[in-house]
C-alpha cells in the first residue's frame, strides 16, 4: 500500500500530466464556453409550444458534449500512460527504484494499478464538474429539458462506457511504452497503426472485396463498445446475376463482444509488456 501511495504521488507529480490535466481543462473550459455563448434563454412562448432553436438542451445537448470531453480523455489518458512509464526506464529512474523493490512484475503491477487509479479518478472529476457547469448552462442561458432524470441515466451509461475506454487506452499506451522502453515508441507504433493499418489497410482490404473489413480494424470495436454496439453494412456483397436485388448484409457488433475485443487486445499487449519487463535489462 505505501508502494501504491509513492507511485500515485508520483504519478500525479509529473510535470507531464500536469500539463495533461490543464490541457483537459482548457479543452473543457472551451466546450462550456462556446456552448453557454450559442445558447440563448427561451421565452415562455418557446417553452410552452417546444421549439426551442438556438437554445441549449442539456438533456438533448449534454451526452454529445460529454463525448467530446472524453474522447479527448481517452487520448490524454494514453499519452499519460505512455509517458508515465516511457519516461522512467528512458532516465534510468526506473533502474534505481527496482535496487529498492527488485520484484520487477510486482512493481510495474503497482505502477500500472496507480496509473489506472489515477485515469479514473481525472475522468470521474473532470466528467462531473464539465456536467455540472453545463446544467449551470443550461440553468442560466438554456433549458434543462422535459426529461431530465432519464438524461442522466444515459449520461451515466455514457461516462461508464467511455471510462473503460479511457483505462483501456492509459493501458495500451503503458504496455507499449514498456515493451519499446520508451515514451516515443508508444507514440511511433499508435501513428504507425493509424496511418499503415487504419488508413492503409482498409483502403488494401476495400480493394480486394475483404468481407466485413471493418471488423479488422480496431477503431470499429472502439466505436462499436463506446456507442451500445455497431449496426454496420457489408458493401463487398455483389447483387444477383441479373445486377438486381443488392440488398447489403447487415453486420452487427454487440458492445459484449466489442469489450471482449478491446480487453483481449490490451491483455496481449500487457502480457508482453510484463513478459519483457521481468526478463529484459533496462540498463
Amino acid at each position: 500500500m505505501n508502494q501504491f501511495r509513492a507511485e500515485f504521488e508520483r504519478l500525479w507529480s509529473r510535470t507531464f500530466v500536469q500539463i495533461m490535466v490543464v490541457l483537459l481543462a482548457v479543452l473543457g473550459a472551451i466546450t462550456i464556453g462556446l456552448t453557454a455563448a450559442n445558447s440563448s434563454r427561451p421565452s415562455a412562448a418557446q417553452i410552452r409550444t417546444g421549439y426551442l432553436h438556438h437554445v441549449f438542451i442539456f438533456s438533448e445537448d449534454a451526452n454529445g458534449l460529454l463525448v467530446i470531453l472524453m474522447i479527448f480523455a481517452i487520448m490524454i489518458a494514453f499519452l499519460i500512460g505512455a509517458s508515465y512509464v516511457g519516461a522512467e526506464i528512458t532516465s534510468g529512474a526506473m533502474t534505481n527504484l527496482l535496487l529498492w523493490h527488485p520484484r520487477r512484475v510486482a512493481t510495474l503491477g503497482i505502477k500500472i494499478a496507480a496509473l489506472l487509479a489515477g485515469v479514473a479518478a481525472l475522468s470521474v472529476v473532470s466528467a462531473g464538474l464539465y456536467l455540472g457547469a453545463l446544467r449551470l448552462v443550461a440553468a442560466v442561458n438554456g433549458h434543462p429539458g422535459w426529461q431530465e432524470p432519464e438524461a442522466w441515466g444515459a449520461l451515466g451509461l455514457t461516462f461508464l462506457r467511455l471510462l473503460v475506454l479511457a483505462l483501456l487506452a492509459g493501458a495500451l499506451g503503458f504496455a507499449l511504452a514498456t515493451l519499446g522502453r520508451h515514451t516515443a515508441a508508444a507514440l511511433g507504433i499508435a501513428m504507425g497503426y493509424l496511418i499503415l493499418w487504419e488508413a492503409g489497410g482498409r483502403l488494401a482490404l476495400l480493394i480486394s472485396r475483404t468481407v466485413n473489413p471493418d471488423r479488422w480494424m480496431l477503431s470499429t470495436w472502439v466505436f462499436a463498445w463506446g456507442t451500445g454496439g455497431r449496426r454496420g453494412t457489408d458493401y463487398t456483397r455483389s447483387c444477383d446475376s441479373a445486377g438486381e436485388n443488392c440488398a447489403w448484409a447487415v453486420d452487427v457488433i454487440t458492445a459484449p463482444t466489442a469489450l471482449l475485443v478491446l480487453l483481449a487486445v490490451v491483455g496481449a499487449a500487457m502480457a508482453a509488456a510484463f513478459a519483457s519487463f521481468g526478463r529484459r535489462d533496462l540498463a
